[in-house]
């Protein structure tokens, strides 16, 4: 597990850099600002050595067309295929008051073709993570993560978007420091989608 965490990790964080830290003009040919999404609503993580942990997240996602980059090498996909970037907090109210602040990168992929009404989608994720409270679960507050989803988009007319989006997350410290037991996290969320 450890392994393939710090393989999606990697990947998708030098895609990221290569992407968006490269000159305006040459960044513009491989990728353009596509939508934002607005998601909240339930996840639950398991812990082992105390009560499980609740929360309500707020999750902001900034979704980038890669399709020109895909062009380029002669991959032209009907369906939808995006980079996301994606800050989230995350309000914790049980087992005790705690707020957790997420960075992470995505890529989206479309299962239909991007003109239909309905579109649904694959994903996976990874990023940091900042927990303002120590668990007994991790050693650290500042973990990585990864996540593994799937979603749909259903247009209400050519811009504005239903969004349910469910994801499976691991957090862990990879090993860094003891105690690192991991915390898993179901998440599903729904929101709104604005594409420009």
């Amino acid at each position: 597990m450890k392994k393939t965490f710090r393989n999606v990790f990697t990947i998708i964080f030098i895609i990221a850099g290569i992407l968006f830290c490269s000159p305006s003009a040459w960044a513009s040919s491989f990728v353009r600002f596509k939508a934002i999404e607005m998601l909240t609503g339930f996840a639950r993580s398991e812990l082992k050595r105390e009560k499980d942990s609740f929360m309500v997240p707020f999750i902001f996602a900034f979704d980038f067309d890669i399709k020109p980059t895909l062009e380029k090498f002669g991959i032209s996909p009907p369906s939808l295929v995006e980079l996301q970037l994606e800050p989230s907090v995350c309000y914790i109210y049980q087992p005790r008051p705690n707020v957790e602040t997420n960075g992470t990168f995505a890529l989206k992929l479309g299962l239909l073709p991007e003109d239909f009404k309905f579109q649904p989608y694959l994903k996976i994720g990874a990023g940091i993570s900042f927990m303002s409270q120590h668990v007994r679960e991790q050693a650290t507050q500042f973990n990585l993560l990864e996540y593994y989803g799937a979603g749909a988009h259903y247009f209400l007319n050519k811009n504005l978007a239903l969004t349910l989006d469910c994801r499976y997350r691991h957090l862990s410290n990879c090993g860094t420091k003891s105690p690192n037991h991991g915390i898993n996290s179901l998440f599903f969320v729904a929101g709104t989608t604005y594409r420009f």
